[in-house]
């Protein structure tokens, strides 16, 4: 009996191992293998879900003084017309020849009649736009300076260019013989029109003031339709602080009113020259370019290139110049590492005559620079694995090795912290639909059985110890008695029952009975 028991519970024991070790062998064998190597194309992806077009809609006050005609600057011009009556030119008494010789005596020189008179006030607006990212969950995020920073002496002097625009030029001379003809009832010439275009550009050159500006933020994100949409749709946002390119490194930081949005990480150290780089940003024209219309669907672009060259800065830093290819919109917009860490924010390029980048001149600004000022405004900055573009990373990784089930719990877990996120919906259906397909190659989840395994063994071993303990206890059998130590009554009472003979003895037979050693 003793040994079916033993048998019985040596069986159990090995059943427990084997069972134990098939479990951990299948652990091992549906673990998550090692993740691939980043592409440029997975850096895009999991990046642009933390970028932002940044857009400034400016309000611009200006002022700018009437042509006047003083009275000095009449008596000549009556001094002139009485001249051309003097010569026989022009008859005195014809209303409307008196009036067209006063006009074409002004006309042919207006600089040496008008003069500044009360003054006209605008208004106009200016919508610039921008990237940038986030940098905290809760919607703190970095862009360029000069992005969201435009001056006055910048605003005077981009509407000036504006101004010299063919297109503007040609609108200026058809409002100026709209307005003439209107305001007096003759039609300028040609000529005439040219040589008011002229004056009117060195009028504005000389007394265009602006004098006030206001400026509201608006941020987008996935593909983007900027002007009046955005400005009606997008999340609002302030900035925190601004290191202008001019005295500083064109760093701003700026807040929005959100929250759990996908955030870019600071690479740690300096980039250094043959790094790959990856500027990703909302790509458009300048905002006064008449060419590009206000309302416009933008996507973001990510270009490649390497880090080339360094330019020393005045006001005592280092850009780094890459060959990747900046446009205007980028500006603000993070250079990725080939780890998807931002080496820095895209500031400015280097051009040539025909406004083309120079090679390897597509300058940006280092991270130490950004961090910087994070730290500079106590924004505080933590690089969590649990995060949601790590989250993004882990999840676009299942997806590779067509682990569509897990990936789908992955980006659930995005949709639910994040509203911002603008592609994890689109995410969603698609891996929904590689589900439906039947190619889901997701295996069991096994590590949920250890626990429960581990204290089935251990509650087999303390089994196997109870009962080879109660065996060993239960079969110990007593010692024999030696004859000589039966007491003389146990003699006796042997005798007494017939069971053995008595037997007589002499004394000198009997030994005497030895005594246990103490």
């Amino acid at each position: 009996m003793r040994r079916v028991v033993r048998f019985v519970v040596a069986g159990l024991l090995v059943v427990g191992i084997a069972a134990n070790g098939a479990l951990l062998a299948g652990i091992w064998f549906t673990r998550e293998p090692a993740p691939r190597s980043l592409t440029a194309q997975r850096v895009e992806t999991a990046s642009r879900p933390a970028l932002v077009l940044v857009q400034a809609n400016y309000t611009v006050s200006t002022s700018l003084p009437t042509f006047t005609i003083p009275q000095s600057k009449n008596s000549l011009l009556i001094r002139k017309l009485q001249a051309l009556v003097d010569a026989g030119k022009l008859n005195p008494y014809d209303d409307a020849a008196v009036k067209r010789a006063a006009v074409n005596i002004i006309l042919a020189n207006p600089d040496a009649y008008y003069v500044p008179g009360p003054p006209t006030h605008d208004q106009f607006g200016i919508v610039s736009t921008g990237t940038g990212f986030f940098i905290t969950e809760d919607g703190y995020l970095v862009t360029a300076a000069h992005v969201v920073s435009a001056d006055k002496d910048e605003i005077r002097a981009e509407t000036l260019a504006a101004s010299k625009d063919p297109g503007s030029i040609a609108q200026l001379r058809q409002d100026m013989a709209d307005s003439f003809a209107r305001d007096t009832g003759l039609t300028m010439t040609e000529a005439q029109l040219t040589t008011m275009v002229a004056f009117e550009e060195r009028w504005l050159d000389k007394y265009l003031s602006i004098d006030k500006i206001d400026v509201k933020y608006y941020l987008g994100t996935g593909t983007v339709e900027t002007g009046g949409h955005l400005a009606s749709t997008g999340a609002r946002a302030s900035v925190v602080s601004l290191d202008p390119y001019a005295t500083g490194h064109d760093i701003a930081i700026m807040k929005a009113d959100v929250t759990g949005v996908p955030t870019l990480q600071l690479a740690t150290g300096s980039p250094h020259l043959g790094e790959a780089t990856y500027p990703i940003g909302y790509p458009r024209q300048g905002y006064l370019d008449e060419a590009v219309p206000l309302d416009q669907t933008i996507s973001p672009t990510m270009t490649a290139g390497k880090v080339l060259t360094t330019a020393e800065q005045k006001s005592g830093w280092t850009a780094w110049g890459t060959s990747a290819q900046f446009t205007h919109g980028d500006s603000g917009g993070p250079v990725l590492s080939a780890g998807g860490q931002v080496l820095g924010i895209v500031s400015f390029a280097a051009v040539d005559s025909q406004g083309k980048q120079l090679f390897g001149q597509g300058y940006f600004v280092p991270a130490e620079y950004i961090r910087a000022a994070l730290l500079s405004d106590s924004v505080k900055i933590a690089n969590d694995q649990k995060s949601l573009t790590s989250t993004y990373y882990h999840a676009l990784a299942e997806g590779d090795i067509q682990r569509f089930k897990t990936e789908l719990l992955l980006l659930s877990q995005i949709q639910a912290r994040s509203s911002w996120d603008s592609y994890v919906k689109d995410d969603i259906g698609a891996t929904q639909s590689q589900i439906l397909a039947g190619n889901d190659k997701t295996p069991p989840e096994l590590t949920g059985y250890v626990i429960p395994a581990a204290a089935t063994s251990g509650g087999l071993i303390l089994l196997v110890i109870i009962v080879w303990t109660a065996l060993a206890i239960t079969g110990r059998r007593r010692k024999p008695v030696p004859v000589a130590a039966l007491a003389e009554e146990d003699l006796l009472d042997v005798g007494m029952t017939g069971e053995a003979p008595a037997v007589e003895a002499s004394a000198a037979e009997v030994p005497e009975p030895s005594l246990p050693h103490v």
